[in-house]
């Protein structure tokens, strides 16, 4: 069974979202998934505060365009896992070595390296910020010590990591 960790920010509820997971199925194959949702980044973006109505809060906005990928990975066959990074965040940093993993990662970056990032020609690194970063740091931690962060759920790490 190919099992596949992945994450996603369902900020609306655009295409790219539905190829993420075609893609998942259809070259990769996938079994089962385990999908974290960014729900933080998600409630840092304006452009998911201009597709709220009076009706939903944003908890809502966010159920509702999780509720539709979920529609989407049931049709594709998918076995699946929602995970929200903000429980996924907290059950990371209660173990301290785990925060010294991270510590280390992210003093090893420096501005002149995030200086040089903006002549990539890869048009999203303009968008990334330090919060951002940190959520990309904190996402590879969990996906490659999954089964330590939620043995309840699994007993082996994914075998693929897809960001």
């Amino acid at each position: 069974m190919t099992t596949i960790f992945t994450n996603i920010s369902p900020i609306t509820n655009a295409y790219t979202n539905f190829n993420h997971f075609f893609y998942l199925k259809n070259t990769l194959n996938a079994k089962e998934v385990f999908v974290c949702v960014w729900d933080s980044f998600v409630y840092e973006d304006s452009r998911f505060y201009q597709g709220l109505d009076s009706k939903s809060d944003k908890f809502q906005k966010l159920s509702e365009n999780i509720k539709l990928l979920e529609k989407l990975m049931k049709s594709l066959g998918l076995k699946y896992q929602i995970i929200l990074l903000s429980e996924a965040w907290e059950r990371l940093f209660k173990k301290s070595h785990y925060s010294q993993i991270f510590q280390k990662i992210m003093s090893k970056i420096s501005v002149d390296d995030l200086k040089k990032g903006f002549d990539l020609q890869y048009i999203p690194y303009k968008d990334i910020t330090l919060s951002r970063l940190n959520y990309i740091v904190a996402d590879y931690l969990i996906a490659v010590n999954f089964a330590e962060l939620f043995p309840e759920l699994t007993a082996k790490n994914p075998k693929y990591y897809l960001s």
